[in-house]
């Protein structure tokens, strides 16, 4: 398992980094087209650089063929050794690489919203109400059963967060906090406790497609 945390400023705007698009799909190039929100469309483009740029460092991929299942889950059509899982939230994108299917999820940690939490299980909201720090016992919770449903590949498409508990799953989760933001990871596979986190450096990542 590897984790990867790209954050950027939050001055950066879309038209500095639109060039970079050359670099991804047909389908994220549509995806990215579809958001009238500027936040959305920078999250969108580094989301699948990033990825293309860990594996081709890290893992010496000649090709990147990313494909998407009915669910919405992407994968690697030329790879199916290597799981991936990607999310992003406010200025970060993170990425979880496993030999397993993986699911991570990011958030910026701000205030707990009850209303989400009123669909939680009752070992989750109890959990939380009993936590001497509920905003982060909330963003555990609600990380950590995102990271769940996007490792099954269904996402809350036909999934209510009421309908599994994240409580009887500690072995399958990883969490942490970095920096500002709350990060869950989950996999098929029992995690352990020293999973290491990569901070990778936009300056690197557009640099190095500069190069290419």
């Amino acid at each position: 398992m590897k984790l990867y945390v790209l954050t950027y400023n939050k001055d950066l705007q879309y038209n500095k980094i639109q060039k970079y698009s050359s670099y991804v799909s047909a389908e994220r190039k549509k995806k990215i087209n579809s958001y009238q929100n500027e936040n959305s469309k920078i999250n969108s483009l580094l989301s699948e650089l990033l990825l293309r740029y860990i594996l081709k460092k890290d893992y010496a991929f000649a090709d990147v063929d990313i494909k998407t299942t009915n669910l919405g889950k992407p994968y690697l059509n030329n790879n199916s050794n290597i799981h991936f899982s990607i999310s992003h939230s406010a200025n970060a994108v993170a990425i979880a690489i496993d030999q397993s299917p993986v699911g991570i999820d990011i958030e910026k940690i701000e205030g707990p919203n009850t209303d989400i939490t009123n669909f939680f299980a009752t070992a989750e909201q109890n959990y939380i109400n009993s936590s001497s720090d509920k905003t982060s016992a909330f963003y555990e919770i609600w990380t950590q059963k995102e990271a769940y449903v996007k490792m099954k590949g269904t996402g809350f498409i036909n999934t209510s967060p009421s309908d599994f508990d994240v409580t009887q799953k500690k072995h399958l989760l990883f969490t942490k906090k970095v920096g500002t933001y709350m990060l869950s990871v989950c996999s098929k596979s029992n995690l352990s406790s020293n999973i290491c986190t990569k901070t990778i450096d936009l300056s690197d990542v557009l640099i190095y497609f500069d190069n290419l």
